[in-house]
């Protein structure tokens, strides 16, 4: 529908779908941000590109936000698996690391988050917990450790910790991570001098088996 020029005839309040076993059905009223962190069935992409706009639009997020599960183009549906299509992001922002190899997705059991002093002392330290984190509602099963990469000047996965819960964070898109126990020391693992790894800037996946083994970051993800 490329280049075509509309006019507004009838405006019509907006609304969406969903089982009757889904919490949203049993409000009289839904806000957009409460839609947004929601998985959701949409049309094609490729055939609604106005669409997709749309609806980034309505739900106040932008569209590489929106947790599409599944694409609808008429009669046809087509799913692809939110965690895969993150962890492939991930893996498309490193380098070739040599003999390292590539990350398998059932492997993902933990999650690295980048932490600055402050931060990483008075809550990763000091409350037990990290927030506030973006990751796909998908993913939550998978994730049992998180472990804190320390910033420049240290430049270092230093503590690590069991996941306790992960639970939405206030009103937003985020979620808070709490610990069974006290972190503890791992490594340090450092940011290697080739940096064919660059340091995390946001969240990254990896597992437990692969921090216990590493000597750099560039055996890690």
């Amino acid at each position: 529908m490329r280049g075509l020029k509309f006019e507004t005839i009838r405006r019509h309040p907006v609304g969406i779908i969903c089982s009757n076993s889904s919490p949203l059905a049993r409000q009289p009223a839904v806000r957009p941000s409460v839609v947004a962190m929601s998985e959701l069935v949409v049309y094609r992409v490729r055939e609604f590109p106005e669409y997709h706009q749309w609806v980034s639009r309505i739900l106040r997020v932008s569209k590489g936000r929106l947790m599409i599960i599944q694409e609808c183009a008429g009669e046809v549906a087509y799913h692809f698996d939110p965690f895969l299509y993150e962890l492939s992001a991930q893996i498309s922002t490193v380098a070739d690391v040599g003999n390292t190899p590539t990350i398998d997705p059932s492997e993902i059991d933990t999650i690295v988050v980048p932490a600055r002093e402050e931060g990483f002392q008075e809550v990763f330290l000091g409350e037990n917990c990290w927030y506030a984190i973006r990751v796909h509602s998908s993913m939550i099963p998978k994730i049992r450790y998180i472990a804190a990469y320390q910033v420049a000047p240290v430049s270092a996965i230093t503590y690590v910790a069991e996941v306790a819960a992960i639970e939405p964070w206030k009103d937003t898109q985020k979620y808070c991570v709490t610990f069974k126990e006290p972190a503890h020391k791992i490594g340090p693992i450092l940011l290697a001098s080739s940096k064919k790894v660059t340091a995390p800037q946001s969240l990254r996946y990896t597992s437990f088996s692969r921090l216990q083994k590493a000597s750099s970051l560039d055996d890690v993800f």
